[in-house]
């Protein structure tokens, strides 16, 4: 609550009291509901308690005035010049005003699109379905009757088949009849019009051979805004006021239509002449026709897909360019220069309300957000995007925010609805802001929701501590193995280097006193410094070896060291000075000297200062010596360190000589070192015992954790649904609940833009979680700032940067989740232009141009968190190519996995004799749909399926197809319909065929690519790739072939050898054929040439050690190594030749990182159901041989190591 707001509102309503003589006003609780819901309109404080007529005519202003005030103070930027001219620039791509929008003019109906409705018998088609509605059903057309018109029924068909599509891809449902038209050119610019003046919304039903249509009753007649919007630009040309622009038939007669749209339009600037027609028109192709000057009404009657998606966005950004004033997270990614910053890597915090599991990385985005940062979050395919977002969600509603997720697809609306689980019933999912069913039906199941009373204890807490608790412990185990000691190594650093010396080997009865004998000598020496004298000692060099003997024994080195050079030691000395005159004129001797112990022995008659001094004199007689001596002087230091070192020495090689000869024993240089390793691992041990005791709960920590992990997550939901559900209980005691339950229950309901606007208070006090698009929230919503706490744009890598403005300008903060390895925005499909279409065909007309796109825009600006873990593939066949050609091979993929043919991850098929023509290929398309018949008919286990191609033209060709098969083959089209209308989880998973552009967001269990490029009739490769050749052409590929879950086939049509792209400009058909050619590969079970196309990489040396002593303790396994394949979490796959059951093994080298490289891993291999074994160095080092036992018994073996 905001406090400081509540106290100016009280201090008002008593200066009013004053000021009116002891009126009332409002009461306090008036006044907090004021507060919280923040009116932006005298109207909306009808929606308060306590609040009547009086108070709205005489106060509301007042205290409206006092919001705004603050609003304006504490929540809005000024703009400046510079400032609006940039938004201006961003509001200008956002309106198209050419002869490409069919809203402004309709050149023909060749496109699929489009039908013209001239060949309808009855005329009054209109009056008849809308306005006195004598008819319910129109036939277009019947393949049963004789003489139909086959090629109307096929124009049909693909406007059936685009209506569903664009349903299924967006939500939204744009057929309308078109009709009359505005046709003509103004006298000064020639801008010509080809315009429909009014839609009428209608559906396209298919049965039994035949099209009919009926009126849509969830839509209304509207007006043409794009039209209008057009005519005050270039007709008009100043801005006036739009109206609403539902024209509500009821309330006119047909013959008073054409006059009423005449009316309308003049008020904004486009004067009609009535149309002289008795019948309607057919609509020719005008592009190439010059028109009349002035503007007629034309009775053109168009059945068509029309969208004006950008107007109200459009609306939207000239809101902020003309108030001149924006939102703090609008303001920031427009105009920041400085990029946001992670402050560092968080540790999960187990207070976040998770509904589902969640990975490190996801962890890590969850938390950045809940510290109250806007956000970027990368997420290659299948890396568990959408559940990190459903999980930033819960943890938003759990603090009482509200939540806007925005897509343009509504795949991920429909995956983010059904992963929120039962919390979905407290959402509401728009993606068609004309659909009044949907909209009523969601919030009228809302209000009716019961749930059985619970008592929500606060346990939760406990469930937080043990997560906690269970984890920090463990942490501290690791950290304690990985503390450097005092001695200057780890524990499992010498563990790593040293074999266990057990009870039964020769060297146990030796060990405690030459390990005491180590450590009395060279206790007050590090590691590595002991080390680097025993391996002196002990170098393996027998001459090294040889010449210390003789530097530790010879009486006359000894008498060096101590005594006065006498005339009778004069011979030996001179001999010495030769012995070293070729010596000491090598610069590099002197240096070494200084810096290697080794020759401190062999000079050992220098350490002396005096014979330094006498040394140096005879020299100089002799002219043995150069300047280099005097450096002697000066390195006085480091001799009496090296004294020290070598007394080290020289006491244990005298305390070591001896007792090897008391024992007879012989002791190689290893065995010693191995002595001295066990003997500080022992202290080591003894320091950290209390850790070492919990280490063995390991195993038990971790089903701990599970089990707290999981009862935390039950525990979420529970409360969460608990919540959400008071909430909406709380909405039936607002004021005006029995009026918005009247409106939601009525015959004529309103619009849902009108019903918002009306309800406002209530349905943000009832709904809490949104999930929409750009066009739905500009249509629909209020444009005020700061309505929601956090808006979530999802495949925001496909999203034009100006489209997300308006929702920017309505929320506190942002999170932009997508990929720009995947596919962007262009002027096809989701695009800025209307009425243009995704088919490569135009590619020749048109150039195409891969815009920045939002996340493209947000990134410099944003800090951003990467998705690793890879869920969606079973096999890690599916996702290394992309993993290696666009991810860096950063991903965390599943375990490698031997299959047999039937389940093989990717299918290569060779297709014969297939002809490229008409960018089509027949053969290809015919043999695919064989394939799909197959696989339908052994699809046991229900698998989901999909249908990509690389362009339009052949996706409708095996739509044909299809539909040809089903006319022929019943079981076919019972397996296919069964296909195409499966639902999980209130998602829809049912059989597609899309062409690359289109399939961003979709997931099957198998994919099936009709590559589609192969020779033409003469026999020439033809290298027309469409977007594939264009730039990021890749991305498309990438996105096409990360799709399946469990399989891929891929249909192909020529020889590798024919493919020959190098010397292309970009890089699509290069990647393509880098696919192609692994998919062969993994199509014919070669592991091998697969990893060695990947780039082999070696295993570590902890790996290598276990692999050694697996395979020579366990003879009847096979080892795999799969840790050559970057992103596997695993390092083996261990099998059981006799039974073929198969293993994962994970060798932990126990660094000290513990929720992210073991609890978090663990979490992952169960996630994606890889039966697997993990194996710590510790234990390993410890106790292999039950170790070894453990992997026996998984494998099925029955005999002890």
């Amino acid at each position: 609550m905001d406090k400081k707001m509540l106290l100016e509102l009280t201090n008002l309503r008593d200066k009013l009291k004053r000021k009116n003589k002891g009126s009332s006003i409002c009461s306090d609780s008036s006044l907090m509901e004021i507060n919280t819901y923040r009116p932006t309109r005298v109207e909306d404080f009808s929606g308060i308690r306590g609040i009547g007529e009086v108070f709205i005519e005489k106060y509301a202003s007042h205290f409206l005035r006092l919001l705004d005030d603050n609003r304006t103070t504490d929540d809005l930027y000024d703009l400046d010049d510079k400032e609006v001219d940039f938004i201006e620039r961003l509001e200008n791509r956002l309106v198209n005003i050419s002869k490409r929008n069919p809203n402004i003019y309709l050149g023909g109906t060749t496109s699929l699109n489009y039908s013209d409705l001239e060949a309808i018998d009855d005329f009054n088609i209109i009056e008849k379905l809308y306005f006195d509605k004598k008819k319910r059903v129109v036939e277009l057309v019947n393949s049963n009757k004789n003489g139909f018109d086959e090629k109307k029924y096929k124009e049909i068909n693909k406007l059936y088949r685009a209506l569903n599509r664009e349903k299924n891809e967006s939500g939204e449902y744009n057929l309308y009849i078109a009709y009359p038209f505005v046709e003509g050119s103004t006298f000064e610019d020639k801008f010509d019009l080809n315009a429909p003046l009014a839609y009428f919304p209608i559906k396209l039903e298919k049965g039994n051979g035949r099209f009919t249509i009926v009126v849509d009753n969830n839509r209304t007649v509207i007006l043409n805004e794009t039209l209008i919007i057009t005519s005050m630009k270039f007709i008009l040309k100043k801005e006036v006021q739009i109206e609403s622009l539902e024209i509500d038939v009821t309330n006119i007669k047909f013959d008073d239509f054409e006059k009423y749209l005449i009316d309308k339009y003049e008020k904004y600037g486009i004067k009609l002449s009535p149309s002289t027609e008795k019948k309607h028109n057919v609509l020719l192709g005008k592009s190439t026709i010059s028109l009349d000057y002035g503007y007629r009404v034309r009775n053109y009657m168009i059945l068509g897909r029309f969208s004006s998606f950008s107007n109200s966005i459009h609306k939207d950004v000239k809101f902020i360019k003309q108030a001149r004033k924006t939102n703090k997270s609008l303001y920031d990614i427009l105009f920041t220069t400085e990029r946001g910053r992670l402050e560092k890597e968080l540790n999960p915090d187990w207070n976040l309300s998770q509904i589902n599991k969640l990975d490190y990385s996801q962890l890590q985005v969850v938390n950045a957000v809940d510290s109250g940062q806007s956000l970027i979050i990368e997420g290659p395919p299948g890396t568990g995007k959408s559940q990190t977002i459903v999980s930033i969600i819960t943890n938003e509603i759990s603090k009482d925010n509200n939540v806007i997720m925005l897509a343009e697809k509504k795949a991920a609306i429909d995956v983010i609805h059904s992963r929120l689980g039962r919390l979905r019933d407290y959402s509401i999912v728009i993606d068609d802001p004309n659909n009044k069913v949907s909209f009523y039906n969601q919030i009228g199941e809302l209000l009716r929701k019961k749930i059985k009373a619970v008592n929500v204890s606060r346990k939760e807490n406990n469930n937080i501590l043990r997560l906690d608790n269970e984890i920090r412990k463990n942490e501290k185990i690791l950290k304690s193995l990985n503390s450097e000691r005092e001695y200057g190594i780890t524990l499992l650093e010498l563990q790593s280097i040293y074999e266990k010396i057990e009870i039964k080997d020769e060297l146990s009865k030796h060990y405690t006193t030459i390990a005491k004998m180590i450590g009395k000598c060279f206790g007050d020496y590090t590691y590595n410094e002991t080390f680097r004298l025993l391996t002196y000692l002990f170098n393996e060099s027998k001459e090294d070896l040889e010449y210390m003997r003789n530097v530790m024994e010879t009486k006359t080195h000894i008498t060096y060291l101590n005594g006065k050079l006498d005339y009778s030691e004069f011979i030996d000395v001179n001999n010495i000075g030769d012995e070293y005159r070729t010596k000491l004129n090598e610069r590099t001797f002197i240096k070494k000297f200084f810096t290697n112990i080794q020759f401190s022995f062999k000079l050992r008659k220098f350490a002396s200062k005096k014979q330094t001094k006498n040394l140096k004199k005879y020299l100089l007689i002799n002219n043995y010596c150069d300047e280099d001596f005097t450096a002697f002087e000066k390195f006085y230091e480091i001799f009496e360190e090296f004294s020290s070192q070598e007394k080290a020495v020289q006491n244990f090689y005298y305390s070591f000589i001896e007792y090897q000869a008391k024992n007879e024993l012989i002791l190689s240089y290893n065995q010693i070192l191995k002595l001295y390793g066990n003997y500080l691992i022992r202290i080591i041990k003894s320091d950290i015992k209390s850790e070492l005791q919990m280490f063995g709960k390991f195993d038990r920590s971790d089903k701990l954790l599970k089990k707290a992990y999981e009862d935390l997550i039950r525990y979420n939901l529970l409360r969460l649904e608990t919540e959400l559900f008071e909430q909406s209980e709380e909405v039936k005691l607002m004021k005006r609940y029995t009026a918005m339950v009247k409106a939601i229950s009525s015959k004529r309901k309103p619009t849902i833009s009108l019903f918002i606007e009306k309800y406002r208070f209530e349905l943000i006090k009832l709904i809490r979680i949104w999930l929409t698009t750009p066009n739905v929230v500009s249509t629909l919503l209020p444009m005020e700032s700061n309505i929601f706490n956090l808006a979530i744009f999802d495949e925001a890598s496909q999203m034009y940067f100006e489209k997300s403005l308006p929702t920017l300008y309505r929320a506190e903060r942002v999170v932009v989740a997508g990929d720009l390895k995947q596919l962007r925005p262009s002027n096809f499909g989701f695009g800025r232009l209307e009425g243009i279409n995704d088919d490569d065909y135009i590619l020749e007309d048109y150039s195409i141009t891969d815009d920045d796109s939002l996340l493209d825009y947000v990134k410099p600006k944003l800090a951003s968190v990467n998705l690793q873990y890879h869920y969606r593939s079973r096999y890690q066949e599916l996702i290394n190519l992309s993993n290696y050609v666009f991810y860096n091979r950063e991903l965390i993929v599943p375990p490698y996995k031997s299959y047999d043919d039937t389940v093989k991850p990717i299918e290569y098929i060779k297709v014969d004799n297939g002809i490229w023509k008409n960018k089509t290929n027949k053969v290809e398309a015919y043999a695919l749909v064989e394939k799909l018949h197959e696989i339908l008919k052994r699809n046991n286990d229900k698998e989901t399926v999909g249908i990509i191609t690389f362009n339009r033209p052949q996706r409708d060709l095996i739509e044909d197809i299809i539909e040809e098969k089903c006319n022929v083959s019943p079981e076919f089209k019972e397996l296919y319909e069964q296909a195409s209308q499966k639902v999980e989880d209130h998602q829809n998973v049912g059989l597609f065929v899309k062409n690359i552009e289109n399939v961003q967001g979709d997931e099957r269990d198998i994919i099936i690519i009709s590559v589609g490029y192969s020779y033409d009739e003469k026999g020439v490769f033809q290298r027309q790739f469409g977007w594939l050749s264009q730039k990021f052409g890749e991305n498309r590929l990438n996105v096409c072939v990360t799709r399946a879950k469990r399989k891929l086939v891929m249909f192909v049509s020529f020889d590798l050898v024919d493919f020959k792209v190098d010397d292309l400009k970009n890089e699509g058909p290069k990647v393509l054929k880098k696919y192609l050619e692994y998919a062969k590969i993994v199509s014919n079970d070669d592991y091998s040439r697969s990893v060695t196309y990947l780039n082999r990489l070696t295993a570590t040396e902890e790996i290598k050690e276990v692999s050694h002593d697996l395979q020579l303790s366990l003879p009847d396994i096979e080892l795999l190594n799969v840790k050559e394949i970057h992103g596997s979490p695993t390092d083996y796959i261990i099998r059981n030749t006799a039974s073929d059951k198969e293993l994962s093994l994970v060798v932990n080298k126990l660094n000290d990182t513990y929720q992210k490289d073991h609890y978090f891993l663990k979490n992952y291999l169960n996630a994606v159901q890889v039966p697997f074994v993990y194996l710590n160095m510790y234990d390993w080092w410890e106790n292999k041989e039950h170790v070894l036992n453990e992997v026996s018994k998984r494998l099925g073996g029955t005999t002890d190591v």
